[in-house]
């Protein structure tokens, strides 16, 4: 994993304007979180958001879904404190939120996953970190979950095509 250190240096005392900056991406997140909703709904298990931020996706997916439990990574204490400080003031889904202050790399995997939500995170991860991610989540998840292609196809281009390349990356490991 990149460095803690470094994790807190990038965000530190900015992480009040980190959903600011990310204002340019609230279309293209909103297409993502309901066709992720909608294939996740019906499957059981956790949702898993690596690398929660600010929790600002983390609980509209939790207004989305209403039944189910959502496990937060999110590494840097900056962002955790953004992110209580954000589920405080919901009270519908704060009990079915946990906030775990490790990132992937520590997390067990040992929960039954309905589905992972990876939101601007692949950057922060090393080459080998990705395809160790990868691998762990299409192990035991890609292969129980029934997808057509009209399922991302109206996606934005940059994450049907990431889509796309981590399922035939799937297909043939």
């Amino acid at each position: 994993m990149t460095g803690l250190n470094e994790i807190e240096n990038v965000y530190g005392e900015t992480v009040e304007f980190y959903d600011l900056s990310a204002l340019s991406q609230i279309g293209n997140k909103k297409i993502v979180l309901n066709k992720f909703a909608d294939m996740v709904k019906d499957l059981d298990g956790i949702i898993l958001d690596i690398g929660a931020g600010t929790g600002k996706t983390t609980i509209e997916m939790a207004n989305m879904i209403c039944d189910k439990e959502i496990i937060a990574l999110e590494p840097s204490a900056y962002m955790r404190t953004a992110f209580m400080a954000r589920l405080m003031e919901h009270n519908e889904v704060k009990e079915r939120i946990s906030l775990l202050p490790i990132d992937v790399g520590k997390y067990s995997f040992r929960d039954k996953i309905s589905g992972v939500m990876c939101m601007g995170v692949l950057g922060h991860l090393k080459r080998d970190e990705q395809e160790k991610l990868l691998y762990n989540l299409v192990k035991d998840f890609i292969h129980t979950v029934k997808l057509d292609r009209h399922d991302w196809e109206d996606w934005p281009d940059d994450s049907r095509e990431a889509f796309e390349k981590m399922l035939k990356w799937a297909n043939n490991n």
